[in-house]
């Protein structure tokens, strides 16, 4: 009786041991592997680990709020931040409480289906080529729905052009003519990290990329008036001197160089 008594007891140990084992490891990894569905989430400020893990399990996108608090815990994810998320239940534990510790929106966002990255001294063509790369992309495929030949022919559009000319003069205004430059808009794209979404279009893009550089540019529009410059001419000579210069000092330096010689 004891022989069987304790042998019945291993085997409800092993077995516990074993289907606590696969229900953690299931609840670690991700709740649906195969979902693309977002889940927009609202973590309260002051939330604690335990109560955001119930946040995410009621919401569908997590299967164990023990286990999150828990996991939490022995990885050491601390300060969780409050905010608006967009989640996907295709994410693992660790993918949503890094998310988690980047920081929500203030106000819910449009869940993004990627990130294009456009580093400063990038060419109109570099450009063609980052716009069909989703910079997040966490697979092999890292397209975007948009192709770099698309871009190059819309920024070489001269309807488009004209469109945006009408929509920011006061940038575009002193654009060269298609005879002076292959490319109209060089250094006209805003070089940052754009979102796109399922309604993007590669013209709304290229646009975002315009009026950004405009917002920029607008604290600058009257002092380059009143010296009797162009923006095109500004940002030719930025342009130059960026790719010179290594400090303040040098920029400063090569610039009264290049103005010295356009004076002569």
């Amino acid at each position: 009786i004891a022989l069987i008594l304790i042998s019945a007891i291993l085997i409800l140990l092993l077995a516990t041991g074993f289907f606590g084992y696969r229900y953690v490891s299931s609840a670690v990894g991700p709740l649906n592997a195969k979902s693309t569905d977002y889940v927009t989430v609202e973590i309260p400020s002051g939330s604690g680990n335990s109560y955001i893990g119930q946040i995410l399990e009621e919401a569908g996108v997590i299967k164990s709020a023990t286990v999150f608090n828990y996991y939490t815990k022995f990885k050491n994810f601390s300060n969780l931040q409050s905010g608006y998320y967009n989640l996907q239940s295709s994410m693992n534990l660790e993918k949503i409480c890094e998310l988690l510790q980047a920081g929500g929106t203030a106000e819910p966002e449009k869940p993004a289906l990627g990130k294009i990255l456009v580093p400063e001294g990038y060419t109109i063509k570099q450009i063609a080529e980052a716009v069909s790369t989703n910079s997040t992309a966490e697979t092999n495929d890292k397209s975007t729905p948009f192709s770099a030949d698309d871009f190059l022919a819309l920024v070489q559009d001269d309807s488009f052009i004209a469109r945006m000319i009408e929509k920011y003069p006061n940038l575009l205004s002193g654009l060269p003519s298609s005879e002076d430059a292959i490319y109209r808009l060089e250094g006209y794209l805003f070089p940052a990290t754009y979102s796109y979404y399922a309604d993007t279009t590669l013209e709304s893009l290229v646009e975002q990329m315009i009026a950004t550089m405009d917002s920029y540019m607008s604290n600058y529009y009257s002092a380059i008036s009143s010296k009797n410059l162009t923006v095109n001419e500004v940002l030719t000579i930025a342009s130059l001197v960026e790719k010179e210069g290594a400090t303040d000092d040098d920029r400063r330096n090569i610039a009264s160089v290049f103005y010295n010689r356009l004076n002569i």
